[in-house]
């Protein structure tokens, strides 16, 4: 599938990825192994809605305690959409669908919002298939402001919401913390201060991958950073 893209995003990106160290882009426990954490958000779920119930409770438990002295986060939304939005306010991702612009973010978010569309190809006929999305924006750090992002990668792949899909992540570019939500399995936190990964380590210990486990303590108590 071939593509066309614009660069409005690009540069502003490119600048965080300088900040975190590394590349926007999953996995990012695998981006930025020994400054990373990945949890897992189902537990011991059996259920579809056990699933999706325990990712949204644990991941919001996270995000409190990751970001509970943030003022500020950047997020970095992808969507794909069959359709042509010519105007950011059409977009599904705006207010109808995900409302993720409410109360007083509302005009701020939308004014300073950065957006790339990509058009693709289809590599036989050459007719478009369709358009993929890119939007860079700041927002106040408080989880209802970011709920229904959770709650759409959480139901995505259980079929748990009617939220269309999408992937974002969260930057606070301030603290050189960087969260990815990725689906209802797991969570990755990146973090530039060992301290700041050691106190999550230690807080959410029981909610570490078991698979990855021995490897993410040994990264992050191997020396005193």
């Amino acid at each position: 599938m071939k593509s066309q893209k614009s660069d409005k995003v690009h540069s502003i990106l490119s600048s965080a990825e300088d900040i975190l160290g590394g590349s926007i882009v999953k996995p990012i426990f695998y981006n930025f192994k020994g400054n990373s954490i990945r949890f897992d958000m189902t537990g011991n779920s059996n259920s579809n809605q056990e699933r999706f119930n325990s990712c949204i409770e644990r991941s919001r438990t996270i995000f409190n305690s990751v970001f509970k002295k943030t003022n500020r986060l950047t997020v970095f939304l992808e969507f794909f959409s069959q359709e042509q939005y010519k105007d950011f306010h059409e977009s599904p991702m705006a207010f109808e669908n995900l409302q993720l612009f409410i109360n007083g973010n509302v005009h701020e978010s939308i004014k300073n919002c950065k957006v790339n569309e990509q058009v693709l190809f289809d590599e036989d006929s050459e007719e478009i298939n369709g358009y993929f999305y890119q939007y860079l924006y700041e927002i106040e750090a408080k989880y209802e402001f970011l709920q229904p992002m959770f709650q759409s990668v959480a139901g995505n792949e259980i079929q748990m919401s009617e939220l269309p899909p999408l992937l974002f992540y969260l930057l606070d570019l301030e603290n050189k913390v960087l969260f990815h939500l990725y689906d209802d399995r797991g969570l990755d936190i990146m973090c530039v201060s060992s301290g700041s990964l050691r106190s999550l380590f230690e807080e959410f210990e029981n909610w570490i991958l078991s698979y990855d486990f021995n490897e993410i303590k040994q990264s992050i108590f191997k020396d005193n950073r």
